[in-house]
């Protein structure tokens, strides 16, 4: 038997070989995790990847065109699919037809509270012959009454009201509003026109965007730069009161903010929107064009949303 001493010293021995031991696997097991977890880089990039392989996917499953474009400074993430290539922009040309309205404003050549005949005979920039412009519920009430500009903007947006735009239109003009979103950046779309012409739409004179056209837009008037910062948040509370909501936040987790406008004729279907989460703000258009079943393309433009939701909160741990 050991005297007392060296059995002591022994015990010592052994707890400080299991101690060393210990830390060699917990470190060992760090640098393992470190090498094996991917870089904040790697993670972009499979996002990025993920998101391509999904959208052409999609395009072969319907036939179609999809446009994307997600923007997301915070992470800092941004992704395009198609998104310089240039879609008929359908009701989506109704955002920068508002944030001409909101420049308009601030530089004191429109008030709000001015007030517009509500006329439904329009005039189209072909001929100048006469059409009749549909009109919402509430507008249709107003026909041949003053109505403010304020009120023609909110039903221009939340029910997407034609004869409310192209009162706007008339009063802003076609070319300030493609001025405006050239000096935020947009510079592939155009608007040229109200909606409804007929005469034009045959004659293949059309308002076209692309998805980072529509992106480049929501994002200034997510921070403010759209116009004054008052200007911006009236817009942004005007885009909250969105009432068709089967896009883009369609899938979303319940209570997720979402100012967005929609867009669809046949055939075509868009949304462009900005995002709220409990971890900051994004920026997303979707658009499509060649799906002719609307409840499909529903699908497609609500699934893609919900999948970008769930990516994007995988990379969370960037920040």
């Amino acid at each position: 038997m050991l005297p007392p001493a060296t059995r002591n010293h022994a015990i010592t021995l052994r707890r400080a070989l299991v101690l060393l031991v210990v830390i060699l696997i917990i470190s060992s097991g760090y640098y393992m995790a470190d090498v094996l977890s991917p870089s904040p880089a790697e993670r972009v990039t499979g996002f990025n990847n993920q998101l391509f392989d999904r959208v052409a996917s999609l395009e072969r499953k319907h036939h179609c065109r999809i446009g994307v474009s997600f923007r997301d400074d915070a992470i800092p993430f941004e992704f395009g699919y198609r998104g310089n290539e240039l879609f008929h922009a359908a009701s989506t040309m109704k955002v920068p037809v508002m944030v001409e309205v909101f420049h308009q404003v601030d530089e004191g050549r429109v008030k709000l509270d001015d007030t517009v005949i509500v006329d439904p005979t329009c005039q189209s920039m072909i001929d100048n012959s006469d059409f009749e412009c549909d009109a919402g519920k509430y507008i249709t009430t107003r026909i041949g009454q003053q109505e403010t500009v304020h009120k023609l903007t909110e039903q221009m947006i939340i029910v997407s009201d034609n004869l409310a735009t192209n009162l706007l239109i008339r009063m802003v003009t076609p070319q300030s509003v493609t001025a405006t979103m050239r000096a935020l950046g947009a510079k592939d779309g155009f608007v040229l026109r109200g909606v409804q012409d007929e005469l034009a739409y045959k004659a293949g004179v059309s308002n076209k965007l692309t998805p980072n056209d529509l992106t480049t837009v929501m994002t200034a008037i997510a921070d403010d730069r759209a116009a004054s910062p008052e200007s911006c948040a009236a817009m942004r509370e005007i885009l909250f009161a969105q009432e068709y909501n089967t896009l883009i936040p369609a899938q979303l987790p319940a209570g997720t903010r979402v100012a967005h406008k929609t867009g669809s004729i046949t055939g075509i279907h868009h949304d462009t929107a900005i995002v709220y989460t409990s971890t900051g703000r994004y920026v997303l258009t979707i658009m499509t064009d060649g799906i002719e079943n609307e409840s499909e393309s529903t699908e497609v433009i609500a699934e893609l949303s919900r999948e970008i939701y769930e990516g994007r909160d995988k990379l969370q741990p960037l920040q």
